[in-house]
């Protein structure tokens, strides 16, 4: 079962802001992102290191900290 330390739960739960949907394409090994699936089943994003010039970090696309994750690698992750 997923951790509940306070960092890795949304703050309201029941809460989910739905918007258009991005592909986002990592060119590099390290990601650059730290995912948690929540108590409610769903993969968010914690934490998102800036794709600056000079990083290892290469990804086309834009992150942001509570976006939810449906698909990585062609696997769907909506579902435990």
């Amino acid at each position: 079962p997923p951790k509940h330390w306070p960092q890795q739960s949304p703050r309201t739960p029941s809460a989910l802001k739905v918007g258009p949907e991005r592909n986002i394409v990592f060119l590099s090994d390290s990601l650059g992102v730290k995912l948690n699936r929540g108590p409610d089943g769903i993969v968010r994003v914690l934490s998102v290191v800036p794709n600056t010039p000079g990083s290892p970090i290469i990804r086309n696309g834009y992150l942001e900290v509570g976006d939810v994750v449906r698909e990585a690698a062609g696997v769907d992750v909506r579902r435990p």
